[in-house]
């Protein structure tokens, strides 16, 4: 494993130092700011939850072998038809995934 590879736990691990800083020069700042993220992530874990759920049941039911010939170098217009409709609607408009 390279150094690079810990982007996300070096992220978290600077958010845990600024926390814990804060902490040290203000605490009641720090307790509403912890407060206020548990609030957010609290609200954010139902879409997570469905996300994953969705994602591992299109990954459980959907091969990638029945992607190739429509997705594949030779699917032609189709094919980039059909990669800008999914692209467009999974990622969709934020206000509809985070209302």
């Amino acid at each position: 494993m390279k150094f690079s590879d810990l982007k996300g736990v070096r992220f978290f691990g600077g958010v845990v130092v600024a926390y814990g800083a804060l902490l040290v020069i203000d605490s009641a700042t720090a307790s509403e700011a912890a407060l206020k993220s548990g609030t957010i992530l609290y609200s954010l874990f139902p879409v997570f939850a469905l996300v994953i759920l969705i994602t591992a049941l299109v990954n459980y039911f959907l091969k990638p072998a029945r992607f190739v010939k429509h997705f594949g170098a030779d699917s032609g217009n189709k094919g980039w038809f059909l990669s800008l409709a999914s692209g467009v609607l999974s990622h969709g408009p934020m206000y509809a995934w985070y209302p």
